[in-house]
């Protein structure tokens, strides 16, 4: 059972509600440890162990992705 309540996540560049102010070496990093910026740890329902051992160009790639999508403001 969990102790906390899941909520979403927002990935859009948003400085104040997204990974605005996250390095892509912090959103890699988040990505192939399940840890985040602020060293949290992500529940299961982040399959980072799947993407532990991703090639770095790919994750370099995923985390640009990330970088260049609008930035929405979590509501």
């Amino acid at each position: 059972m969990l102790d906390q309540a899941l909520s979403d996540f927002n990935l859009t560049p948003d400085i104040e509600t997204g990974i605005g102010s996250w390095s892509v070496q912090d959103i890699t990093r988040m990505i192939q440890t399940g840890f985040t910026k602020h060293n949290g740890q992500s529940l299961p329902v982040m399959p980072w162990p799947s993407y532990a051992n991703i090639h770095s160009d790919d994750v370099n790639a995923i985390a640009a992705y990330l970088k260049s999508l609008p930035a929405v403001k979590h509501k």
